[in-house]
């Protein structure tokens, strides 16, 4: 569990996993150089829970912090957690035994009942299950498995080695598409994780920069698989449109580029091209 100042909501994310109904487990958690709180929290609770292993680190990035949670772990199971959510407490036990019945599937997520800041609940987010399913979501521009809900065979992350740097905040797309390419996918239908919606998490701050790495994701998996109709289209087109709304016209005509080299009858890449001009002599863009 990598944590940066989430002080707010840390300690129900730390009891969520210390009172999981399976018990047998290490839990390690990175403080990516938090400045608030954060770090006494996890100091209280790791003096209560020896199961607890606590990494200090300078912040770095979210990426940075899985991979150095990844080099304490040798389990031959990892699961993911995010220090604002909150799993359920049967979510290890319902998908150990999924794991363990199903030796073909790589990673196991589950579908999401969405929270807000005050932990009342505002939605539910529900997956596709079938491993081909989840790949065409991905593939679609949506969202085919919830990272933290995501448990990881631990011979499958292994091989993938670790999260890609270059990434980014779009490092849990990539890590799918790498591994479903020797691997499956599936969720269960299963409500196991409370994910929280709030002005800081990652799904809201850091939109264009999961674009772009998206596209570079996508980019490189085509090289080796087939993709749908129009795919590395829309990929660059929305990695050029939100790029132009953060105001980086030049950054965004690139992505332009690729749009009409990918799809020249396409008009979506010179409407990709007229935005991206705009901004670049001052326009917002928007």
């Amino acid at each position: 569990m990598p944590v940066y100042n989430c002080e707010r909501f840390l300690d129900d994310a730390i009891r969520s996993i210390r009172h999981q109904t399976h018990t047998q487990f290490e839990f390690v958690i990175v403080n990516d150089g938090s400045t608030d709180s954060s770090a006494e929290i996890i100091a209280r609770h790791a003096n209560e829970d020896e199961r607890i292993i606590v990494v200090n680190g300078q912040s770095q990035g979210v990426t940075h912090a899985l991979n150095t949670g990844l080099t304490y772990c040798n389990s031959a199971y990892i699961a993911r957690m995010d220090g604002d959510d909150i799993a359920a407490p049967e979510r290890f036990a319902r998908q150990l035994k999924t794991m363990r019945t199903n030796p073909e599937v790589g990673i196991l997520g589950t579908t999401s009942i969405l929270i807000d800041e005050r932990g009342k609940k505002i939605g539910h987010m529900a997956y596709p299950c079938d491993h081909d399913q989840i790949v065409m979501k991905l593939l679609n521009y949506g969202c085919g498995l919830t990272h933290p809900s995501a448990m990881i065979r631990g011979a499958v992350m292994h091989r993938l080695e670790q999260y890609q740097s270059k990434t980014g905040a779009s490092q849990d797309f990539d890590l799918y598409l790498r591994a479903s390419e020797f691997s499956r996918l599936k969720n269960l239908d299963e409500p196991l994780l409370h994910y929280r919606i709030h002005d800081s998490s990652m799904g809201s701050t850091s939109s264009a920069a999961q674009a772009r790495a998206k596209y570079c994701s996508v980019a490189k998996y085509s090289r080796r698989n087939p993709l749908p109709s129009g795919c590395l289209l829309n990929f660059a087109h929305q990695a050029s449109w939100m790029t132009a709304e953060e105001g980086k016209g030049k950054e965004a005509l690139s992505y332009a580029v690729q749009c009409i080299k990918h799809s020249p009858a396409s008009y979506l890449g010179y409407r990709s091209v007229a935005r991206s001009l705009y901004t670049m002599v001052g326009g917002s863009g928007r």
